[in-house]
This record gives C-alpha cells, structure tokens and sequence, in this order.
C-alpha cells in the first residue's frame, strides 16, 4: 500500500519541480485557485502557472495593485470569463493588459486595467467579487 502512494507523491513532487524551474516567479505560489466561503473558489493572491500569474489582490496582472491609486491616473477594472480571463493565452497577451498598454499612453504609467476575471464564474459570482473590490479600490471604469 505504501509504496503506491510513494510513487504518486514522487511524480507529484517532480512535476512541481519542474513547473517551478521553467515556469518559477519570484514571490509567487504554484496555482492559481483558492477555496472562498462565498464564491467557492477565487484566484489565489501571487500566484502562476505555466501561463498566468495573478497579482496582491489575486488579479490576472503580473503588476500589484497600486494602492492608493496614484493621483493623475485611472484605474479599470474588467470582470468576465474566459473572454476576459484569455485563458490560452499569456498574461501579457491578455486584452486587460492590451487596454493598460493604451491607457498608458494616454493617462500616465502607473494608469492600470485589471483583469479580474475568472474562468467559469457566473455573472452572480462576478457581482459578488466586484462587490468586494470596488468600495477598496475605486475604479474609474468597471467593464463587466
């Protein structure tokens, strides 16, 4: 009996041996869920995988959140699923971090898009979520 479970905690160990030298970010924990009373799972806060990160407040951002937001710059916030989350994609290719790009341009470097989308949450669970940030973080602009 034991020796089964030695092997598959072997393999379990290798793997993320691996996903941390080829995929590793400093200051950041493997895998992206976490357990939430209220939303039954949530983006874990820093953390990756082999083609996201999430940010302090566990955003689809390699970047923290700027708090408290900078004077002279805006703040989005875009809440959605798949679409928004840009699952296939990296983090940089996703269209929040597009938009921030743009918005840079316009309303200063430290203007931020935020991507707090999840893959598979409901509209009633995005509500919920956004119920959460935007008292803290008052954005300019919420995209849902």
């Amino acid at each position: 009996m034991g020796f089964p479970v030695a092997g598959i905690l072997a393999i379990e160990g290798v793997g993320h041996a691996i996903m941390h030298f080829k995929h590793g970010v400093p200051g950041k924990t493997y895998g992206l869920w976490t357990y939430d009373a209220e939303l039954g799972a949530i983006h874990l806060l820093n953390g990756y995988n082999s083609n996201s990160e999430t940010n302090n407040y566990g955003f689809r951002n390699k970047e923290d959140v700027f708090e408290p937001k900078p004077p002279n710059s805006i703040r989005v916030i875009a809440y959605g699923g798949s679409t928004t989350f840009c699952f296939n994609l990296e983090t940089d290719q996703a269209w929040p971090t597009r938009l921030q790009e743009e918005l840079r341009k316009y309303a200063g470097p430290k203007s931020q898009a935020l991507n707090a989308s999840a893959i598979v949450w409901s509209i009633g669970q995005q509500v919920a979520r956004a119920k959460r940030d935007l008292p803290k973080l008052k954005p300019d602009v919420v995209i849902i």
